[in-house]
């Protein structure tokens, strides 16, 4: 039942579809047969009742059916492709066609009122449905489909008759077909249970072949006549023996050559499928590849359900390996017998309660003479009281034997000692735990290892000179190699198989050195048995490198060769450190040009030749023009490869014999030595030169796809013998260089004193100016600003310089140099600060309060990133009015970055700052900038002012920047005011308030205050008098 539950619905309706097609088909020609005799007798009998040519039309119906029937039936026979529901289906259509066939044979054949034949023609239906019950009934749809349409229409004319024995032949025919149905379910339930049967059968029976055929044993199953019913593949495999050969066939009947023992084989089978008892027996079978094997076979007696014998089971197991390995424990037991008195290892058995048996060599090794006075020992009494690791005896050897119990085995080394001597001796043991008798036991393996820690201790000691990290390679006397070390593959590429049995010379010989190279180094070889030195040789992948090379003759007795040991080491690193280190030392890294140092020893040189010849010589510092401008536009990488660029032009434009050297950033020296004896021709041969490298600067450069166009300013200083040191040589090129930057760039200039003496000046000032602010040289002076009355509303701060020395030093000197140098940025600083403390005083003294101040701001502080905060940070320190702090700019400097000016000038305005333009008109005066920075005062320059009188285009600047300033709102003073001829063209024209000698001179502040006192007083008077 289990089995039938487990059968998918669709493969159960598919096999009994199977079964279905199978049996109807089969049962086609009986039936048909039948169909025919019976029509032959009911048309015989119905010829006379009935019109003749109805009984023929209706015969000749039937037989074309049936002989329908009989195409589908041989088709089915053929195999016609077509699933069985196909089968069924166009079965089911033909016998329902041969139903009406039957059915047709009632209304054509069916004689009214002749009621012996209608029960002749009722009885022949009836027949022809009971028949149709035998053959069709397997499937219920073809049974009905022939039987309604056959029995139907005689039901109805027997109904029609209306008498009382033909109704009740029709209502029997009615229970005959209700019986068909019931007959037909039933079979088809018979049928079902006997597919399922079927199927549950088969299903056991192919896992029972596919076990028995899995399984790795031979196995034949046998019935009760002792003849082979299945033999699964194994069989096959291994005796090589078809299956057919042996089915339906007892031992004896399929005896073959490869089996040897088969009466006493069929013997064993016979008595148990007689008794039932188990029975096993060994047979010798040829293998396939010709080899005797040795089978083992157990036969086990089948019994049914009721437990009665239904055959027998022969399995069979190749036996030949385990026979064979019983067959060798014996063999070896017996040698191991032997080896173990034989071995040279101690071999000794122990249990709790001591030694128990050893071989000969134990009593060997640990120094007794028999076994008795061995196993009369303690384990303890064979080694010394500590071990090497510095742990008790007893204490470690109950540690390793618990090792040795817990993990089967465990190897170690340990210290032992002989009974005889007392001496200690190292020893490898390994202990092994075993089953013996019943109980564990070790067995003790005890190797004497003495000589081998001697010779691994030689051998770490020879290992370690060998492979050192020198090469070595040892040769016999015929200077074959014999030996390397790892390091010689290292070195020269080549593996020790491809060194040994080659000689140096043919394997490393590099023909860098003479043949007389060698022959000395031979001869003080054979000399004094040892030679060393620096040789190149090639590697492998044939380059050619420096190495150490060290070699030792081993000789016997001091006389005849036996060996060379050759050591070697790769000096190529030393050597490229060497080069780079005078490389770096001597060359400048990103031109490779001479550097510095080097240069300065070229000179020394060129200064010596010029000595003993006489020849003039000369220098040439060439500085690029504009060279930061590139690196911070596009980056050093980018003026790297200008730099690069430079020097290989340089040294195009110059002979093999010149230095072209670097001496850092973008300043380049060359010397030219061998020069003319006269000193014109010189002058003109290194000017020659000169232009030839400005010209090469001067043509563009691709600097990674940046064209670029470079110029350089070039000082030349032309020397002779020992004249000048060579430090002044080099001063007096770099002044030349900047008389030629000063000269407009681009230019070539050579040394000139006066130049030479102005620098000097220019050096010392600088030294002295770094030293003026913190030295409080520094001071502020003011002079005053006038309105037209004489009123003085303010005044402009101006720096002075007390020189201890020098005295009173010039603005027009030192303001310049601050600016170049950067000192103007602190000092800058400074004079704001002082200012706004100036100021802050003023404001509280009432009489000065209402002073305005006028300070300067150079363009360098102006640019610094933190100026408004500077500011800033002053007003709020010094709380100060932001109104009366002006701060003075100058064209130049507004229109530097107009749109920076313009934002700091905007954020110092929103604090209350106020802003005046210096020097006005003196530069690219522009409606536009002024109508955009949010200025408060123009201030006319002196050069304007002083020629207004007699100048007339001075006059009409000087009314031109009046008349823009009042159109746009912002007031203007006019500075170096010198005559009233002057104000009162100024007053004229509209300006009323001026600066200058005519009022007062820039002053210390406190003659600047006592002025403004008398100044301040006089004008009072003056509006006294006015006003009376």
């Amino acid at each position: 039942m289990q089995d039938f539950i487990n059968i998918p619905a669709a493969g159960e309706a598919a096999a009994i579809r199977t079964e279905q097609v199978r049996s109807l088909y089969a049962n086609t020609p009986t039936a048909v047969v039948g169909n025919v005799l019976v029509a032959l007798i009911l048309a015989a009998m119905q010829w006379s009742i009935v019109a003749p040519p109805a009984v023929t039309g209706w015969l000749m119906l039937l037989m074309v059916t049936l002989g329908a029937r009989m195409l589908l039936f041989f088709a089915h026979r053929r195999g016609a492709p077509g699933d069985d529901s196909v089968w069924l289906q166009r079965f089911r259509i033909s016998i329902a066609a041969i139903g009406v066939v039957w059915g047709l044979a009632s209304l054509l054949m069916f004689p009214p009122h002749d009621l012996p034949h209608q029960v002749f023609l009722t009885f022949a239906l009836g027949g022809m449905a009971s028949a149709a019950i035998t053959t069709l009934s397997i499937d219920r749809v073809s049974l009905l489909v022939f039987t309604l349409p056959a029995l139907t229409a005689v039901i109805v004319r027997l109904l029609l008759e209306g008498t009382e024995i033909q109704t009740a032949m029709s209502v029997m025919i009615t229970l005959f077909l209700l019986l068909t149905d019931m007959i037909s379910q039933l079979t088809y339930r018979t049928l079902r249970e006997n597919v399922m049967l079927r199927i549950s059968v088969a299903s056991r029976e192919q896992e029972l072949h596919s076990l028995v055929d899995s399984s790795p044993d031979n196995i034949i199953r046998y019935d009760l006549d002792c003849r082979a019913v299945y033999v699964n593949r194994m069989m096959e495999m291994t005796v090589d023996v078809k299956p057919e050969l042996l089915i339906g066939k007892t031992p004896m009947e399929s005896r073959f050559d490869g089996c040897i023992g088969v009466e006493n084989y069929q013997a064993k089978l016979q008595q148990v499928i007689s008794t039932g008892e188990l029975q096993d027996i060994e047979v010798l079978v040829v293998a396939p590849n010709g080899d005797l094997r040795i089978h083992h076979v157990r036969f086990v007696a089948e019994r049914g359900s009721d437990g009665e014998i239904m055959g027998a089971f022969a399995f069979g197991r190749d036996i030949t390996e385990q026979k064979q390995a019983d067959e060798a424990v014996r063999h070896s037991e017996t040698k191991f017998r032997t080896l173990y008195d034989m071995t040279g290892d101690a071999i000794m058995l122990l249990d709790d309660k001591g030694f128990f048996d050893c071989n000969k060599a134990t009593l060997t090794i640990f120094g007794y003479t028999t076994p008795e006075e061995f196993y009369s020992k303690h384990p303890s009494d064979l080694s010394p009281p500590l071990q090497a690791c510095g742990i008790d005896s007893m204490t470690l050897s109950a540690r390793w034997i618990d090792a040795a119990i817990e993990k089967g085995t465990h190897r170690f080394e340990w210290m032992h000692k002989r009974a005889d001597t007392g001496e200690s001796f190292p020893a490898d043991v390994l202990l092994s735990a075993m089953e013996l008798d019943g109980k564990t036991v070790l067995q003790a393996v005890v190797r004497d290892i003495s000589e081998r820690k001697q010779a691994e201790a030689d051998l770490r000691i020879a290992a370690i000179a060998l492979e050192s990290l020198e090469a070595i390679a040892i040769t016999d006397a015929n200077q074959v190699i014999l030996k390397v070390n790892q390091a010689f593959t290292r070195i020269t590429g080549y593996a020790a198989e491809e060194a040994i049995g080659q000689t140096p010379g043919r394997l490393l010989k590099s023909d860098c050195q003479s043949a007389q190279f060698y022959q000395a180094m031979w001869k003080r070889l054979n000399r004094d048995k040892c030679w060393q030195g620096e040789i190149l040789n090639r590697r492998k992948n044939g380059e050619v490198y420096p190495q150490w090379l060290s070699i030792i003759a081993a000789t016997v007795e001091g006389k005849q060769v036996t060996h060379y040991v050759a050591t070697f080491s790769d000096i190529s690193q030393k050597k490229q450190a060497e080069e780079t280190i005078h490389n770096l030392a001597f060359y400048d890294p990103l031109t490779d040009l001479p550097n510095r140092r080097l240069m300065q020893d070229r000179l020394q040189q060129a200064l010596a030749f010029s000595a003993r010849h006489h020849n003039h010589g000369a220098i040439l510092f060439i500085d690029l023009d504009n060279f930061k401008e590139l690196n911070d536009t596009k980056g050093h990488h980018i003026g790297d490869l200008l730099l690069i660029e430079i020097a290989t032009r340089m040294q195009a434009c110059v002979r093999a014999d010149d230095t072209v050297s670097r001496l850092g950033g973008d300043e380049f020296l060359i010397i030219l030595g061998e020069l003319s004896v006269a000193a014109e021709e010189a002058a003109v041969q290194a000017e020659t030169v000169a232009e030839k490298i400005r010209a090469a600067i001067d043509q563009p450069f691709d600097l990674q796809g940046h064209e670029y166009h470079s110029s350089s300013s070039i000082g030349i200083s032309l020397f002779l013998n020992h004249e000048l040191t060579a430090d002044e040589l080099l001063k007096r090129s770099d002044i030349a260089m900047y008389q030629a930057k000063r000269s407009g760039r681009n230019a070539i200039r050579f040394f000139d004193p006066a130049t030479h003496a102005a620098m000097e000046i220019r050096i010392a000032l600088e030294a002295d100016l770094r030293r003026a602010l913190p030295d409080n040289q520094l001071k502020l002076y003011y002079q005053m600003q006038v309105d037209n009355l004489g009123a003085i509303f303010g005044a402009e701060a101006l720096l002075r310089w007390q020189h201890p020395e020098q005295g009173m030093v010039s603005p027009a000197q030192f303001i310049p140099l601050a600016e170049d140098t950067g000192l103007i940025v602190p000092i800058g600083l400074w004079v704001l600060e002082t200012a706004c403390s100036q100021l802050k005083a003023w404001e509280l003294d009432p009489d000065l309060s209402y002073l305005h101040l006028a300070v300067n701001v150079s363009a360098c502080q102006f640019h610094q990133s933190g100026f408004v905060d500077q500011v800033s940070a002053l007003l709020t320190k010094t709380a100060i009015d932001p109104d009366k702090l002006k701060l003075e700019l100058t064209e130049s400097l507004v229109l530097g970055d107009i749109n920076e000016t313009i934002f700091k000038m905007q954020a110092l305005k929103k604090i209350g700052v106020r802003f005046s333009i210096d020097d006005f008109g003196t530069g690219y005066s522009s409606l536009a900038y002024l109508t955009q920075l949010p200025l408060d005062q123009l201030k006319i320059d002196q050069s304007f002012v002083r020629n207004v009188a007699i100048k007339p285009t001075d006059a009409v600047i000087v009314q031109t920047i009046i008349g823009m300033a009042t159109n746009l709102g912002i007031e203007v003073i006019a500075e170096g005011v010198e005559t009233e001829e002057q104000r009162d063209f100024l007053e004229s024209n509209g300006c009323f308030t001026y600066q200058g000698f005519l009022f007062g001179k820039p002053v210390p502040v406190e003659e600047f205050e006592s002025a403004f006192i008398q100044k301040h007083a006089y004008v009072s008077g003056t509006r006294q008098v006015s006003s009376v």
